[in-house]
């Protein structure tokens, strides 16, 4: 396995309440990913773009109006990596077993 992310295409409960921020959109139009994960050895050959670029291409076949994604506070190469791919951070979301994570959102 070189790799891994899930595209989720329900409403993600977790994003229902959003804190110090708001969601880009106001409305419940969105796929999410979670999961985002490289193998080491393949690491620098922007496989994860190619998971966000399939998550975008598959969310505007849908006629999603975003594309919604979380990370730990810690995790500042996966902001990097958001934030290089068009994503902006909208505010913190805490997930149902408590952890908070920085939500962000990109519109497509």
């Amino acid at each position: 396995v070189i790799g891994t992310a899930a595209i989720v295409l329900e409403l993600d409960p977790n994003y229902a309440y959003i804190e110090n921020g708001k969601w880009l959109t106001n409305n419940d139009n969105y796929y999410c990913i979670h999961r985002i994960a490289v193998n080491n050895s393949i690491k620098g050959k922007h496989l994860a773009n190619e998971f966000v670029k399939f998550a975008e291409e598959l969310s505007r076949k849908d006629h999603k109006e975003s594309l919604r994604i979380d990370t730990h506070h810690e995790n500042l190469s996966m902001q990097r990596f958001l934030h290089k791919c068009g994503f902006l951070p909208c505010g913190t979301i805490y997930l149902q077993s408590g952890g908070k994570r920085i939500a962000f959102e990109k519109i497509l």
